[in-house]
């Protein structure tokens, strides 16, 4: 039986490419960071060509890359593992009971974590489904194999192609979501859930038919006043 060869990045956009070759949406993000480099990065991710990745790769040698999980179809499981993370810990009995993941695409993340690739749509969340156990799906993104931030390198550990969304994933987020306390005045939002928060925030205002000054308003307000540690204004 031949042996699969995992694929190894000697630059960041080396990994960009390896993704847009397998029909992933990448974009740039900024260098040793999580955040886009370039605004609209959705759109950026959707209109992409190779050529385009290459040479802002070549000009940009250290930005890092992101997957639009939209754009590519794709809903993954977050494990974070870093030092006081207790991700794969509160997966296992998740697993116990429902059975073990099919093979499937699974990325190795900087901070000894893991990306659980899967194909289908999902929305993002923060520990809903297990502390310290993130999805991202819907409007949401993850950094691409061969970025690098201080902690470590983002590197592909399984190539299976992407199996199906496993259906009790999907239920056991939407029962959870359903569960969600409201927060009360005096509640914080605690770090693990603030992004995911303020993205609630924002879709239930644009559905309502804000615009953007007014959502980035109520966003900042939010971040201020609700979150438990602040984020960056430019992450908001």
């Amino acid at each position: 039986m031949a042996k699969i060869l995992i694929p190894e990045f000697r630059r960041p956009v080396d990994g960009a490419l390896y993704m847009f070759d397998k029909g992933f949406k990448v974009f740039p993000l900024k260098q040793n960071e999580k955040i886009p480099m370039v605004s609209g990065w959705q759109e950026w991710a959707v209109n992409a060509t190779r050529k385009k990745i290459e040479d802002y790769g070549k000009a940009n040698a250290l930005s890092n890359w992101g997957v639009s999980c939209s754009a590519s179809n794709t809903f993954i499981l977050d494990i974070d593992d870093k030092p006081g993370k207790e991700g794969s810990k509160s997966l296992a009995p998740l697993l116990s009971t429902h059975g073990q993941f099919p093979d499937t695409f699974v990325v190795h993340t900087a901070t000894k974590g893991r990306h659980i690739y899967f194909q289908g749509k999902g929305k993002n969340s923060a520990s809903l489904i297990g502390k310290d156990l993130d999805t991202r799906g819907e409007g949401g993104y993850v950094v691409a194999p061969g970025s690098i931030i201080d902690d470590g390198s983002y590197q592909i550990i399984s190539v299976a192609p992407m199996a199906p969304t496993p259906n009790w994933l999907t239920s056991l987020l939407q029962e959870n979501k359903k569960k969600a306390a409201v927060l009360t005045d005096e509640e914080l939002v605690v770090e693990g859930s603030r992004n995911n928060t303020l993205a609630m925030i924002a879709g239930t205002l644009r559905r309502a038919g804000l615009n953007h000054s007014t959502i980035l308003a109520a966003l900042t307000e939010a971040n201020e006043t609700q979150l438990q540690v602040p984020l960056p204004q430019s992450e908001v």
